[in-house]
């Protein structure tokens, strides 16, 4: 048996030779001791206790490390204990963990079951009654009006054909509540009897309302008709009074003219337009320097007739009077001077060409190759922000209908 070891007193170091171990020491004290040079450059400081890698006695027998028994050893694996070489197993708590995750899964309230109801929902336990009780689709319940059990998502279907289900009477007597079954015609027998007067009396109102509804209906029917036919009337009117008018808006007028000038473009020509809404296809030209004799000084304006869709309904030739305006663009409409040009058809033999119906794609073009001299389109407001407006208006006046 080892020697006791004297009790340290405050101050004193107790040291077991130079070195012990590994070169540790054990220090108490209440100031402070540096280590021997053990490798590893530590110190203490204070009252503290300072170890290594492990602790001696002070008669230089190794002591306890890291809680370990000398001659027991913990299993790294956690299987059992090794005592003096033998692996001892464990005590009961050390029991299957499979088997008790199995079992909590079985009364776990988290883990979803299928709503046995059939509606296809997976509901977690805490939530299935409820869910079977007041939300699934496919919960049953008794009708207000039959007591029939109805699943919640037919309850409206079942409602359309409830034969319990309360009605009014289909002929309009102040009863209310007359189950469905006793409404339907056949089975209204009974009720009928029990107040033949009232529902004669109500059939031969509706029949006299019926009456007269149809009848104010047919005066706004013959009334509309006449209204109809008025519009049609006034629109032929103003189409012959006013005829069909092309706008046409010239861009970029300074440099077409200067291009008219150096002969790389000398005439312009207009979209195509119709007359009326069944008359004649028609367009224009102008020449910006003019064109024969005006070329220079004037600029020159013709129209021709191209060959339409609905020429074979309309009369030839044609004879129609032409107004066509270069517009005044001055900001006061009413001191607007617009320059105009009057066609009036001669329709003789020699001018056939010119005004009868196209046999080609178009006729040759007809007007006047001195409409406008130069100097007067640029003296007034004619040309504005570079754009000149041209329009054209037909006078169908003496055009005979087209259906």
């Amino acid at each position: 048996m080892a020697d006791a070891e004297a009790p340290l007193l405050p101050g004193e170091i107790q040291q077991a030779g130079d070195n012990v171990g590994d070169g540790t020491k054990t220090v108490t004290q209440s100031g402070s001791v540096d280590r021997p040079d053990s490798g590893n450059g530590s110190s203490t400081h204070g009252s503290q206790t300072s170890i290594g890698s492990g602790s001696h006695k002070a008669d230089g027998t190794p002591g306890k490390k890291g809680g370990e028994d000398s001659g027991n050893r913990a299993d790294s694996q956690g299987m059992g204990v090794e005592r003096n070489g033998t692996k001892e197993p464990r005590s009961g708590k050390a029991k299957d963990k499979t088997k008790g995750a199995e079992g909590h899964d079985e009364s776990c309230e988290h883990a979803t079951e299928p709503c046995p109801n059939g509606c296809g929902a997976d509901i977690q336990k805490r939530f299935l009654q409820s869910h079977v009780t007041n939300d699934c689709p496919k919960r049953g319940s008794a009708c207000d009006f039959c007591g029939q059990n109805v699943q919640q998502e037919d309850e409206i279907e079942h409602l359309k054909v409830c034969e319990k289900f309360p009605m009014s009477c289909p002929n309009g007597c102040d009863a209310k509540e007359l189950p469905r079954q006793e409404a339907e015609r056949q089975h209204m027998v009974v009720h009928l009897e029990g107040s033949v007067a009232e529902h004669l009396e109500k059939t031969v109102n509706l029949s006299m309302h019926n009456s007269t509804r149809i009848t104010n209906h047919a005066e706004k029917l013959i009334d509309n008709v006449v209204a109809v036919e008025a519009m049609k009337t006034n629109v032929g009117s103003m189409d012959k009074a006013n005829g069909c008018q092309l706008l046409w808006k010239i861009t970029s007028y300074n440099e077409k003219l200067a291009d008219a000038k150096a002969g790389r473009r000398v005439s312009l020509y207009s979209p195509m337009f119709l007359s009326s809404k069944y008359g004649y296809k028609m367009a224009i030209s102008i020449c910006p320097n003019g064109d024969g004799q005006g070329k220079g000084k004037f600029m020159s304006l013709f129209m021709c007739i191209i060959k339409g869709e609905f020429d074979a309904l309309l009369p030839w030739p044609f004879a129609q009077k032409v107004i066509i305006s270069v517009i005044d663009q001055c900001q006061d409409p009413d001191a607007r001077k617009n320059i105009e040009y009057v066609i009036k058809p001669n329709t003789c033999k020699d001018n056939l060409q010119f005004l009868g119906r196209p046999i080609h794609e178009r006729n040759p073009s007809f007007g006047t190759q001195m409409f406008c001299p130069l100097s007067h389109l640029h003296r007034g407001d004619y040309i504005r922000d570079n754009t000149m407006f041209i329009s054209v208006q037909v006078d169908n006046s003496n055009m005979p209908s087209i259906p």
